[in-house]
């Protein structure tokens, strides 16, 4: 059973690019709205807004129980080892940089379906 922490805070260049991305997808994607009235962009806006912070908490508990069941062998102690910890941080580095890679892979995609030829 899956838990929900706070979402992680960026403490690399990584996830503040992740969330650039994102940000620019949302601005991409409301652009196509301009026939709604202001009411109903903002409810879309909100609607989308939820969908993403569920798919985040989603991603990061994925990335908390892939990395723990691959990393942690022992319960020998309350902290991790060295090992333990190093195989933890490559794990996380590897899912986000995958993440990151498939979100800007499918933004490109998009531009390419949007663009007409």
């Amino acid at each position: 059973l899956p838990f929900l922490p706070e979402a992680p805070k960026p403490s690399s260049p990584l996830p503040r690019a992740a969330a650039a991305a994102a940000a620019a997808m949302d601005k991409s994607m409301l652009g196509d709205l301009d026939g709604l009235p202001e009411e109903d962009k903002m409810r879309m806006a909100a609607m989308i807004e939820q969908l993403q912070i569920r798919d985040s908490l989603r991603m990061y508990n994925n990335l908390v129980e892939r990395c723990f069941t691959d990393c942690v062998d022992t319960f020998r102690r309350k902290t991790l080892d060295k090992q333990e910890e190093s195989c933890v941080r490559r794990c996380a580095e590897k899912f986000l940089k995958h993440s990151m890679r498939v979100g800007m892979r499918f933004a490109e995609l998009n531009q390419g379906v949007a663009t007409p030829d």
